[in-house]
């Protein structure tokens, strides 16, 4: 019985190895492309704002508005973000504005089948009204939550009903930016 049993079960596992290896050697090389107007990316970043967090008990970020740019021939995302910041400064209470450029990849969620914003850079940061000497410190206490802003803004979702298309969510082969949009390529 236990001898039938192990026959059947190795005959199974067999028979589940040898169809996953045919699926895969019959999707192998193919590719699938998927482009995202900027418009959607402007859209997901737009429903996360507005954005308020207090940083290192001193003063408060409040994200505005963040404009996103595709540039042509590029794997990056870049950001214009304004900013107002407020809190005490010299034991005066200030708010002033300011902006920050950023840029950033994507990366793909397998699970979700979800791109998302990646590694965002915060590449500068100008706030009005503040003197030199503390823009460094404001800079360096922001970029971390404007970097967690960012990354988990949800670009695009593939949805689909194709065996095909779900084998080839596995790898994400490129990223780049073709006329305008946000060219994402998936395959083996």
């Amino acid at each position: 019985m236990k001898r039938k049993l192990a026959i059947i079960t190795s005959a199974v596992l067999i028979g589940l190895v040898l169809a996953g290896t045919i699926a895969f050697l019959a999707l192998k090389g193919d590719e699938y492309t998927v482009y995202v107007e900027p418009e959607k990316i402007q859209e997901a970043i737009d429903a996360k704002l507005p954005y308020s967090k207090r940083v290192a008990l001193i003063f408060d970020l409040h994200i505005r508005d963040t404009k996103i740019t595709l540039p042509e021939g590029t794997d990056r995302i870049q950001a214009s973000t304004n900013i107002d910041l407020g809190g005490k400064l010299k034991g005066e209470t200030k708010n002033v504005g300011g902006a920050v450029v950023s840029e950033a990849g994507i990366r793909y969620d397998q699970e979700n089948f979800c791109f998302y914003i990646l590694d965002p850079e915060v590449k500068s940061v100008t706030i009005q009204g503040v003197p030199e000497q503390y823009t460094e410190r404001v800079t360096k206490a922001s970029k971390p939550i404007l970097q967690k802003y960012l990354s988990e803004v949800r670009v695009y979702r593939i949805k689909d009903d194709t065996i095909k298309m779900k084998l080839a969510k596995a790898v994400l082969k490129r990223v780049r930016v073709v006329h305008g949009k946000l060219e994402l390529t998936l395959g083996y």
